[in-house]
C-alpha cells in the first residue's frame, strides 16, 4: 500500500513537472502571431508560413485568404510600399492545444511621400503542431473608432483615414458630382439622355475598340466594381458566352433616394443616366447594353455584341 502511495505521488509530480506554464504558453502564442506579422511586413514568405497552417485562413470583409491568395495579393497590390505590423495584444486564452488571442493591428504602408494607415480589430485561433504555436484562422474587420484622431479643439491635424474609408468617400463623391451634373444639365434645358449622351461621347475614346467585345465587358465589369463598397454583396455574372454576358450587381445608390430626389433628381433619372452611359460606349464599341433594376434592389446589367 505505501510503495502504491509512493508511486502515485512520483507520478503526480512528474506529471506536474511536465504540464506547460500557462503564462509561458500565453507570451509564446503571442510571439508568433508577432513573428508572423513582422515576417509579412518583410516579405519573408518562408516565415509567414512558417507560423500558420498549410490551411490557414484570414476572413476580412467577406473574403477569405489562404496562405498563398494573401501573399500573392500583397506581391502584386503592394509591391512598392514599405509595410509595418504594430500588435497590440488584449485579450489570450489557452485552451489546451488551442489559443485565441484578441488584438488590435496598427498597419502602416508608405512609398515615398503616400503614408496609409489602418486599424483592424483581429481575432487569431492559434492551434499547436508538434509542440509549436501555429495561426490556424483570422477574422479581421476594420477598427473604425481608431481610425480617427480624436482632436481637440484647438489642435487641427490631417485626418488618418483608413483605405476604405477613402475609397467610400471617394464613391460618395462621384455619386453626388454625377447629380450636381444632372441637376446643372437639367436647369439648362438639356435632358438626361442628353447629357449622358454627351458624357458618354468624351468618356468613350479612352475606351480600346481593339479590345473589342471582351474588352467592354471587363471594363464595365471594373467600373462597377470599383463603385462597389466593401460591404456590398459581390457583382455576379450570370451568363457569359462569347456574344452576350449578363451581370447582376447590387445598387448601393438606391439609399440616397430614400427621401425623395436629391438635387431634383429623381432616381428614375439617375439610372437613365447610367444605362445611357454605359450603351453609348457599348455602341461605339460594336454592341448594347440594358440596365433594368430587378428585384432585391440589383441592376441586371445585359450587354450584347452586335452580329
Amino acid at each position: 500500500m505505501k510503495k502504491l502511495l509512493l508511486f502515485s505521488i512520483i507520478l503526480f509530480l512528474l506529471s506536474a513537472c511536465n504540464s506547460p506554464d500557462p503564462q509561458q504558453e500565453k507570451e509564446l502564442a503571442e510571439q508568433v502571431l508577432k513573428t508572423y506579422f513582422d515576417a509579412m511586413g518583410a516579405r519573408n514568405w518562408d516565415a509567414v508560413k512558417e507560423n500558420a497552417t498549410s490551411n490557414m485562413r484570414l476572413v476580412e470583409d467577406g473574403l477569405i485568404w489562404n496562405n498563398d491568395s494573401l501573399i500573392a495579393s500583397i506581391s502584386e497590390n503592394w509591391s512598392k510600399y514599405d509595410i509595418t505590423y504594430d500588435i497590440t495584444v488584449l485579450e489570450t486564452e489557452i485552451e489546451k492545444n488551442c489559443a485565441r488571442i484578441i488584438y488590435r493591428n496598427h498597419g502602416n504602408a508608405t512609398y515615398r511621400t503616400d503614408i496609409i494607415h489602418i486599424n483592424w480589430i483581429e481575432t487569431a485561433s492559434l492551434i499547436k503542431q508538434n509542440g509549436k504555436w501555429k495561426i490556424a484562422m483570422i477574422h479581421s474587420s476594420v477598427d473604425h473608432y481608431h481610425n480617427y484622431d480624436h482632436l481637440s479643439s484647438h489642435e487641427i491635424q490631417v485626418p488618418e483615414l483608413s483605405i476604405y474609408d477613402k475609397h467610400e468617400r471617394a464613391v460618395s463623391m462621384i455619386y453626388y458630382n454625377i447629380l450636381t451634373g444632372i441637376s446643372v444639365a437639367k436647369k439648362h434645358g438639356i435632358s438626361v439622355r442628353d447629357y449622358a449622351t454627351g458624357c458618354a461621347n468624351n468618356f468613350k475614346y479612352d475606351w480600346n475598340k481593339e479590345a473589342g467585345f471582351e474588352g467592354l465587358v471587363k471594363g464595365v465589369l471594373q467600373n462597377f466594381e470599383n463603385f462597389r463598397y466593401r460591404y456590398d454583396y459581390p457583382i455576379e455574372i450570370i451568363e457569359n458566352t462569347a456574344n452576350r454576358v449578363l451581370i447582376k450587381w447590387r445598387n448601393n445608390y438606391k439609399q440616397e433616394f430614400v427621401n425623395g430626389p436629391v438635387y431634383d433628381i429623381s432616381y428614375a433619372e439617375y439610372n437613365l443616366w447610367f444605362e445611357t452611359l454605359f450603351n453609348v460606349i457599348a455602341e461605339y464599341l460594336g454592341a448594347t447594353l440594358t440596365y433594368e433594376e430587378i428585384e432585391g434592389d440589383w441592376i441586371l446589367i445585359t450587354i450584347e455584341k452586335k452580329l
